[in-house]
């Protein structure tokens, strides 16, 4: 008896924003928001996906793998990093 294993394989990319200046992560991009962390210069976070308005766009952010906020001012850079990985789990798309 023989045994084939399948495996997909993932061609992804991930986003890095890394500030340039003191950035708020706030718990919203509207109205009342909370402070959820301060990045330092130098520091970065995950990008997890993007808020398009008709003047600008808002990173929203992932924050020591559990923590979510919106970047919602401030000087930072972004960054693209491509990855293959072995498919598991779901498959999250955006775009900034």
């Amino acid at each position: 008896m023989t045994l084939v294993g399948l495996s997909i394989l993932y061609f992804g990319r991930s986003i890095t924003l890394t500030a340039e200046s003191e950035i708020k992560i706030m718990s919203s991009f509207e109205g009342h928001s909370q402070i959820v962390r301060v990045l330092s210069p130098g520091q970065s976070v995950q990008v997890i996906s993007c808020i398009d308005t008709k003047s600008d766009f808002i990173p929203k952010v992932t924050v020591e793998g559990d923590l979510e906020g919106y970047i919602t001012s401030g000087l930072f850079s972004l960054s693209r990093h491509k990855y293959i990985r072995v498919l598991s789990g779901p498959i999250v798309f955006f775009s900034c």
